[in-house]
């Protein structure tokens, strides 16, 4: 028995000796000089300018009407396509303030399908929250129109804010769309 798998032992070291001495295994190797990689980059620009904010006034409205205040055009100056959005900063309101609690501020694309964004609140009440905008591509430009509005309200709302100016500070983002 013990001779039986000494004979195999023997069998099993040649076999591995034969395959391995007629195998063959290439390997090779190159260096690839010149290589180069390079970060894209965001960069919004504001009606061509690099600032990201601009001022809005609203003044001499009245309950009821959607005031034109202003239009921008962002462009994505950048080589990485981007997502574009807004807050609303710095509302002041001479006065008792009541009309920075009642205009609200709406922004429209100022292209066909002329989506609208926010809106929905008070220039007060929208201070320090995310509007979220549209893509905007590397190299792509988009006029976006921003309108006071002031919806009716009663008297007693409205009132107190005839003759006040409010004024507030839109800053415009741009954070790289994730793919």
């Amino acid at each position: 028995m013990k001779r039986l798998a000494l004979s195999l032992v023997s069998i099993a070291f040649i076999s591995i000796l034969a395959i391995g001495a007629t195998s063959a295994y290439f390997s090779d190797q190159s260096t690839a000089a010149g290589n180069t990689f390079a970060a894209g980059r965001i960069d919004l620009d504001l009606n061509g300018k690099d600032s990201l904010t601009h001022a809005y006034s609203v003044n001499g409205i009245a309950p009821g009407a959607w005031d034109y205040a202003g239009q921008v055009v962002l462009k994505n100056d950048g080589s990485v396509d981007g997502r574009a959005w807004l807050e609303i900063k710095n509302v002041k309101t001479n006065g008792n303030g009541a009309l920075g609690n009642l205009v609200k501020a709406s922004f429209q694309e100022n292209v066909s399908p002329w989506t609208r964004f926010g809106g929905d609140n008070s220039v007060k009440a929208s201070q320090n929250i995310k509007v979220d905008l549209f893509d905007l591509k590397a190299g792509a430009s988009m006029p976006l129109v921003v309108y006071a509005v002031w919806p009716n309200g009663t008297p007693a709302t409205d009132n107190p804010a005839q003759g006040e100016i409010t004024t507030f500070v839109v800053v415009f983002h741009l954070d790289q769309k994730m793919h």
